[in-house]
């Protein structure tokens, strides 16, 4: 899930202070899309048929 990806990511990137910036882009890209993904699906259970 997403912890798993950001401490993958951190793990590649924190081997270099100049990679600091590119984490903390990928993080805040990565936590967008997840939110982005729930809102969507949030939407979804609105527009939904009662079962």
């Amino acid at each position: 899930g997403l912890l798993e990806a950001r401490a993958e990511l951190r793990s590649l990137l924190l081997g270099s202070c100049d990679r600091l910036k590119d984490l903390i882009f990928l993080d805040l890209a990565l936590d967008s899309t997840v939110r982005t993904a729930v809102e969507r699906g949030y939407e979804e259970l609105d527009h939904a048929e009662p079962q």
